[in-house]
């Protein structure tokens, strides 16, 4: 799930998920606010991110009127929008944020799908209902369940080096990285 990296008042950073479809980032610490996207499709002065429209990814975007002194990357956005990518620095009124695209590993009921998937592990089909884990790093589903453990077999993922402790899994870059 896409996140902000977002800073209190001592200076630490915490992930702000976004759960909602669009985000005010005009107020401190941003706020979820679906009533923006409306604003914000037809011009608002507010600051605002929407979502993409499945919540299986796409993009985010930023939008804020024309000469705003809003900056991605030290650079303003063209035209007053900005697709947003991993790692991307919003800076507004003098604060940061961070945009990040990485999720992190979780078990999901795998859905029914009209191609067989089958788990790299142990090779098996993966059946629609079963629980699961989609590496967030390489999107390869393992199994996981009591019965066929594939994801938490080894310490990585089977096709990658993303871990694979569900109990312990954190993001591979924040802000603090800087």
């Amino acid at each position: 799930m896409a996140h902000l990296w977002v800073q209190d008042g001592s200076g630490a950073w915490s992930v702000m998920p976004l759960a909602e479809r669009a985000v005010d980032l005009s107020v401190s610490p941003p706020r979820p606010d679906a009533g923006r996207r409306a604003e914000a499709a037809a011009g608002g002065a507010t600051p605002v991110l929407v979502s993409p429209l499945s919540s299986e990814g796409g993009g985010w975007c930023l939008i804020a009127r024309l000469g705003a002194d809003i900056r991605i990357n030290g650079l303003r956005p063209l035209g007053g929008m900005r697709l947003l990518q991993d790692g991307d620095e919003i800076r507004i009124d003098g604060r940061s944020l961070f945009f990040g695209a990485e999720s992190l590993p979780r078990v999901e009921t795998f859905a029914a799908v009209d191609q067989p998937k089958y788990c790299p592990r142990c090779r098996q089909e993966l059946a629609g209902g079963c629980d699961a884990v989609r590496c967030p790093h390489c999107g390869i589903w393992h199994h996981q369940s009591a019965e066929l453990p594939c994801w938490s077999y080894a310490e990585t993922c089977a096709l990658c080096s993303q871990p694979t402790d569900l109990d312990n899994a954190s993001f591979s870059w924040s802000p603090e990285d800087l």
